[in-house]
Protein backbone atom coordinates (compact mmCIF):
# COMPACT_ATOMS: atom_id res chain seq x y z
CA UNK A 1 0.00 0.00 0.00
CA UNK A 2 1.47 2.89 -0.78
CA UNK A 3 0.35 6.78 0.99
CA UNK A 4 0.29 9.76 -1.32
CA UNK A 5 1.07 13.12 -0.55
CA UNK A 6 -1.23 15.92 0.21
CA UNK A 7 -2.30 18.41 -2.89
CA UNK A 8 -0.59 21.68 -1.80
CA UNK A 9 2.98 20.28 -1.05
CA UNK A 10 5.40 18.84 -3.62
CA UNK A 11 3.99 14.81 -4.44
CA UNK A 12 5.66 12.27 -1.93
CA UNK A 13 5.09 8.57 -2.07
CA UNK A 14 5.92 6.43 1.30
CA UNK A 15 5.44 2.86 1.14
CA UNK A 16 3.06 1.64 4.21
CA UNK A 17 2.82 -2.29 3.71
CA UNK A 18 2.62 -4.53 1.53
CA UNK A 19 1.03 -8.27 0.56
CA UNK A 20 2.65 -11.00 -0.78
CA UNK A 21 1.65 -14.14 -1.64
CA UNK A 22 3.31 -15.92 -4.81
CA UNK A 23 6.19 -18.92 -4.37
CA UNK A 24 8.02 -20.73 -7.27
CA UNK A 25 9.99 -19.41 -10.44
CA UNK A 26 7.91 -18.78 -13.69
CA UNK A 27 6.20 -20.75 -15.34
CA UNK A 28 5.83 -22.63 -11.64
CA UNK A 29 3.92 -20.42 -9.24
CA UNK A 30 1.49 -20.62 -6.98
CA UNK A 31 -0.03 -18.26 -4.72
CA UNK A 32 -2.99 -15.94 -5.30
CA UNK A 33 -1.18 -12.91 -6.22
CA UNK A 34 1.88 -14.53 -9.00
CA UNK A 35 1.71 -11.99 -11.78
CA UNK A 36 -0.73 -9.44 -9.91
CA UNK A 37 -1.92 -6.90 -12.78
CA UNK A 38 -5.14 -5.01 -12.38
CA UNK A 39 -6.90 -4.66 -9.04
CA UNK A 40 -10.06 -2.58 -8.02
CA UNK A 41 -11.07 -1.37 -4.54
CA UNK A 42 -14.11 -1.23 -3.01
CA UNK A 43 -15.22 -0.30 0.60
CA UNK A 44 -11.34 -1.56 2.47
CA UNK A 45 -11.21 -4.74 0.32
CA UNK A 46 -8.95 -4.92 -2.75
CA UNK A 47 -10.06 -6.97 -5.80
CA UNK A 48 -6.52 -7.96 -7.43
CA UNK A 49 -6.88 -10.18 -11.07
CA UNK A 50 -3.73 -12.50 -10.88
CA UNK A 51 -2.47 -13.30 -14.56
CA UNK A 52 -0.12 -15.98 -13.89
CA UNK A 53 -2.68 -17.84 -11.81
CA UNK A 54 -5.72 -16.99 -13.68
CA UNK A 55 -7.51 -16.02 -9.88
CA UNK A 56 -9.26 -12.69 -8.64
CA UNK A 57 -8.37 -12.27 -4.99
CA UNK A 58 -9.66 -10.27 -2.33
CA UNK A 59 -6.87 -8.49 -0.21
CA UNK A 60 -8.39 -7.10 3.30
CA UNK A 61 -6.59 -3.33 3.34
CA UNK A 62 -8.91 -2.37 6.60
CA UNK A 63 -5.10 -2.03 8.23
CA UNK A 64 -3.41 -0.89 5.55
CA UNK A 65 0.20 -2.01 6.72
CA UNK A 66 -0.97 -5.59 7.30
CA UNK A 67 -3.24 -6.39 3.97
CA UNK A 68 -4.41 -10.19 4.12
CA UNK A 69 -5.68 -12.05 1.60
CA UNK A 70 -9.29 -12.49 2.31
CA UNK A 71 -10.22 -15.13 -0.28
CA UNK A 72 -9.50 -16.44 -3.82
CA UNK A 73 -11.05 -17.68 -7.03
CA UNK A 74 -9.07 -19.80 -9.42
CA UNK A 75 -10.61 -20.77 -13.04
CA UNK A 76 -8.57 -21.89 -15.96
CA UNK A 77 -11.43 -21.95 -17.86
CA UNK A 78 -13.51 -18.53 -17.52
CA UNK A 79 -10.55 -16.90 -16.26
CA UNK A 80 -7.08 -17.50 -18.71
CA UNK A 81 -4.80 -14.31 -17.68
CA UNK A 82 -7.41 -12.27 -16.19
CA UNK A 83 -5.98 -8.79 -16.32
CA UNK A 84 -8.77 -6.45 -14.92
CA UNK A 85 -11.36 -6.42 -12.24
CA UNK A 86 -14.51 -3.87 -11.31
CA UNK A 87 -16.86 -4.31 -8.42
CA UNK A 88 -20.53 -3.78 -9.56
CA UNK A 89 -22.68 -0.95 -7.49
CA UNK A 90 -25.14 -3.82 -6.35
CA UNK A 91 -22.15 -5.17 -4.24
CA UNK A 92 -23.49 -8.60 -5.25
CA UNK A 93 -20.71 -9.79 -8.29
CA UNK A 94 -16.98 -8.68 -9.45
CA UNK A 95 -16.72 -8.55 -13.28
CA UNK A 96 -13.57 -9.69 -14.43
CA UNK A 97 -12.15 -9.50 -17.87
CA UNK A 98 -9.74 -12.08 -18.83
CA UNK A 99 -7.36 -12.14 -22.40
CA UNK A 100 -6.65 -15.77 -22.47
CA UNK A 101 -3.49 -17.73 -23.47
CA UNK A 102 -1.76 -17.44 -26.85
CA UNK A 103 -1.76 -17.96 -28.88
CA UNK A 104 -5.81 -18.27 -29.26
CA UNK A 105 -6.36 -15.63 -27.28
CA UNK A 106 -9.38 -16.36 -25.99
CA UNK A 107 -10.91 -13.43 -23.63
CA UNK A 108 -13.42 -13.60 -21.28
CA UNK A 109 -15.83 -11.77 -19.49
CA UNK A 110 -16.68 -12.89 -15.85
CA UNK A 111 -19.06 -12.27 -13.26
CA UNK A 112 -17.69 -13.56 -9.68
CA UNK A 113 -20.63 -14.18 -6.73
CA UNK A 114 -19.67 -12.59 -3.79
CA UNK A 115 -22.90 -12.28 -2.42
CA UNK A 116 -23.61 -11.94 1.60
CA UNK A 117 -23.89 -15.45 1.90
CA UNK A 118 -20.62 -16.10 0.34
CA UNK A 119 -18.74 -14.48 3.04
CA UNK A 120 -18.21 -15.94 6.84
CA UNK A 121 -16.08 -15.56 9.85
CA UNK A 122 -12.79 -17.15 10.73
CA UNK A 123 -11.94 -18.25 14.77
CA UNK A 124 -10.70 -14.59 14.79
CA UNK A 125 -13.47 -13.39 13.49
CA UNK A 126 -11.73 -11.90 10.51
CA UNK A 127 -14.36 -11.79 7.37
CA UNK A 128 -13.55 -13.97 4.41
CA UNK A 129 -14.87 -14.72 1.33
CA UNK A 130 -15.66 -17.91 -0.80
CA UNK A 131 -15.96 -15.82 -4.53
CA UNK A 132 -17.30 -18.40 -7.15
CA UNK A 133 -17.56 -18.24 -11.21
CA UNK A 134 -21.40 -17.71 -11.56
CA UNK A 135 -21.55 -16.87 -15.39
CA UNK A 136 -19.48 -15.35 -18.44
CA UNK A 137 -19.21 -14.24 -21.99
CA UNK A 138 -16.90 -15.33 -24.63
CA UNK A 139 -16.35 -14.36 -28.02
CA UNK A 140 -12.92 -15.46 -30.33
CA UNK A 141 -12.41 -17.56 -32.94
CA UNK A 142 -9.99 -19.14 -35.53
CA UNK A 143 -10.26 -19.27 -39.22
CA UNK A 144 -10.03 -22.63 -40.56
CA UNK A 145 -6.87 -21.03 -42.86
CA UNK A 146 -3.94 -23.03 -41.65
CA UNK A 147 -1.01 -20.91 -43.44
CA UNK A 148 -2.69 -17.26 -42.45
CA UNK A 149 -4.80 -17.81 -39.29
CA UNK A 150 -6.75 -14.77 -38.55
CA UNK A 151 -8.98 -14.54 -35.21
CA UNK A 152 -11.95 -12.72 -34.91
CA UNK A 153 -14.81 -12.05 -32.26
CA UNK A 154 -15.28 -9.01 -30.01
CA UNK A 155 -13.17 -10.62 -26.98
CA UNK A 156 -9.87 -11.83 -28.67
CA UNK A 157 -7.07 -10.73 -25.78
CA UNK A 158 -9.24 -8.58 -24.10
CA UNK A 159 -7.35 -6.39 -22.34
CA UNK A 160 -8.83 -3.36 -20.14
CA UNK A 161 -12.79 -2.38 -18.65
CA UNK A 162 -14.55 0.44 -17.31
CA UNK A 163 -17.95 0.17 -15.67
CA UNK A 164 -21.01 3.02 -15.94
CA UNK A 165 -24.01 1.45 -14.21
CA UNK A 166 -24.76 -1.52 -15.32
CA UNK A 167 -22.42 -0.94 -18.96
CA UNK A 168 -18.76 -2.12 -19.38
CA UNK A 169 -16.87 -0.99 -21.94
CA UNK A 170 -14.07 -3.63 -22.94
CA UNK A 171 -11.18 -3.32 -25.12
CA UNK A 172 -9.61 -6.51 -27.01
CA UNK A 173 -6.06 -5.90 -28.07
CA UNK A 174 -6.08 -8.76 -31.13
CA UNK A 175 -9.13 -7.68 -32.18
CA UNK A 176 -8.87 -4.10 -32.17
CA UNK A 177 -12.26 -3.83 -30.98
CA UNK A 178 -14.53 -1.44 -28.06
CA UNK A 179 -17.35 -3.75 -27.21
CA UNK A 180 -20.27 -2.43 -24.84
CA UNK A 181 -21.43 -5.34 -22.48
CA UNK A 182 -24.65 -5.22 -20.62
CA UNK A 183 -24.38 -6.57 -17.16
CA UNK A 184 -27.08 -7.67 -15.09
CA UNK A 185 -28.61 -5.09 -12.33
CA UNK A 186 -28.05 -7.33 -9.42
CA UNK A 187 -28.15 -11.13 -8.73
CA UNK A 188 -30.37 -12.01 -5.82
CA UNK A 189 -34.60 -11.20 -5.77
CA UNK A 190 -35.29 -7.46 -5.06
CA UNK A 191 -37.43 -6.69 -2.20
CA UNK A 192 -40.53 -7.58 -3.80
CA UNK A 193 -38.84 -11.16 -4.33
CA UNK A 194 -38.43 -10.61 -8.20
CA UNK A 195 -36.11 -11.91 -9.46
CA UNK A 196 -33.34 -10.75 -12.19
CA UNK A 197 -34.49 -11.40 -15.92
CA UNK A 198 -30.60 -12.70 -16.02
CA UNK A 199 -27.33 -13.18 -14.63
CA UNK A 200 -25.72 -13.69 -17.89
CA UNK A 201 -24.01 -10.62 -19.62
CA UNK A 202 -24.94 -9.26 -23.25
CA UNK A 203 -23.49 -7.80 -25.82
CA UNK A 204 -25.19 -4.23 -26.76
CA UNK A 205 -22.89 -2.99 -29.40
CA UNK A 206 -19.40 -3.00 -30.59
CA UNK A 207 -16.90 -1.16 -32.95
CA UNK A 208 -13.61 -2.70 -34.90
CA UNK A 209 -10.89 -0.08 -36.02
CA UNK A 210 -7.38 -0.02 -37.24
CA UNK A 211 -7.32 3.03 -34.83
CA UNK A 212 -7.65 0.85 -32.11
CA UNK A 213 -4.86 -1.35 -32.56
CA UNK A 214 -3.56 -3.36 -29.75
CA UNK A 215 -6.26 -0.97 -27.76
CA UNK A 216 -5.29 -1.46 -24.26
CA UNK A 217 -6.80 0.95 -21.99
CA UNK A 218 -10.28 2.23 -22.18
CA UNK A 219 -11.99 5.00 -19.29
CA UNK A 220 -15.31 6.58 -19.70
CA UNK A 221 -16.60 9.89 -19.16
CA UNK A 222 -20.33 10.81 -20.05
CA UNK A 223 -21.55 9.94 -23.45
CA UNK A 224 -17.76 9.30 -24.90
CA UNK A 225 -14.78 6.55 -24.27
CA UNK A 226 -11.53 7.50 -24.73
CA UNK A 227 -9.52 4.31 -25.28
CA UNK A 228 -5.58 4.42 -25.29
CA UNK A 229 -3.78 1.83 -28.54
CA UNK A 230 -0.86 1.52 -29.95
CA UNK A 231 -2.05 3.40 -33.35
CA UNK A 232 -1.28 6.81 -31.82
CA UNK A 233 1.91 6.70 -28.93
CA UNK A 234 1.04 10.33 -28.08
CA UNK A 235 -2.90 10.44 -27.87
CA UNK A 236 -5.72 8.81 -26.83
CA UNK A 237 -8.97 7.32 -29.72
CA UNK A 238 -12.45 8.76 -28.56
CA UNK A 239 -15.47 6.93 -29.16
CA UNK A 240 -18.64 8.35 -29.15
CA UNK A 241 -21.12 5.87 -27.07
CA UNK A 242 -24.17 7.68 -26.69
CA UNK A 243 -25.94 5.11 -28.36
CA UNK A 244 -24.24 1.69 -26.54
CA UNK A 245 -25.89 -0.32 -29.46
CA UNK A 246 -24.02 1.79 -32.41
CA UNK A 247 -20.40 3.28 -31.28
CA UNK A 248 -19.06 5.90 -33.45
CA UNK A 249 -15.52 6.58 -33.86
CA UNK A 250 -14.28 10.35 -33.31
CA UNK A 251 -11.38 11.78 -32.93
CA UNK A 252 -8.29 12.18 -30.79
CA UNK A 253 -6.94 13.72 -27.80
CA UNK A 254 -3.55 14.11 -26.84
CA UNK A 255 -2.96 12.51 -23.79
CA UNK A 256 -2.24 14.61 -20.95
CA UNK A 257 0.90 12.53 -19.79
CA UNK A 258 2.59 8.89 -21.10
CA UNK A 259 0.33 6.41 -20.75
Amino acid sequence: MVEMGDKLSHPTRSVVGFAQDCVGVPPRVSGALCGATGAFLQGHYLWVAATSVDSVSALDCYRPEAPTVAGTVRDAVRLPQVVATWVHSSNEYVVAVSRGRRPLMDGHLTLIDVRYDQWYKDPSERFLVKPKVLSWLRDCATSDDPTFPNRFGRLCGARALHVVGDLAYVVAETTHTLSIIRLPPRLSDNEMGVSPRTIYPEFVGSIRDGRLDRAYAVAVDGINAFVASRWCKTCVVMVNVMDPADPKLGGRLPRPGGL
